[in-house]
């Protein structure tokens, strides 16, 4: 999977467990796609203060998943399904395993 997007994931995951500053540099970098120096232009600190915010960002939500396995869990579940649907003839079993893969990417945004 792409840095950036395990990374978006990630913050949407763990995202309230950051601090504001760090938070608030990720989302601007990952979502918005934001420099270094748009961001720090925009808080009002230096450019090496967005990256070290950043840095310690991607590497507390790294720790997180390390320790909850959230995303993990998702992605090996939403895989199990796809793999079940492939496997399965029957259509409403189909559209049963589509409606559930639904509802876990609605909520996690995967």
């Amino acid at each position: 999977m792409d840095k950036r997007l395990r990374l978006g994931l990630l913050l949407d995951w763990y995202g309230a467990l950051l601090t504001d500053r760090q938070r608030a540099t990720l989302e601007q970098s990952l979502n918005e796609d934001c420099s270094l120096a748009e961001i720090a232009e925009r808080e009002g600190v230096s450019r090496q203060a967005v990256r070290d915010a950043i840095l310690r960002g991607e590497d507390q939500l790294e720790q997180y998943e390390a320790k909850l396995g959230f995303l993990a869990r998702d992605i090996a579940l939403i895989a199990s399904i796809n793999e079940m649907r492939k496997n399965s003839a029957d259509e409403d079993m189909q559209k049963g395993l589509d409606a559930l893969i639904e509802r876990i990417e609605g909520n996690n945004g995967i």
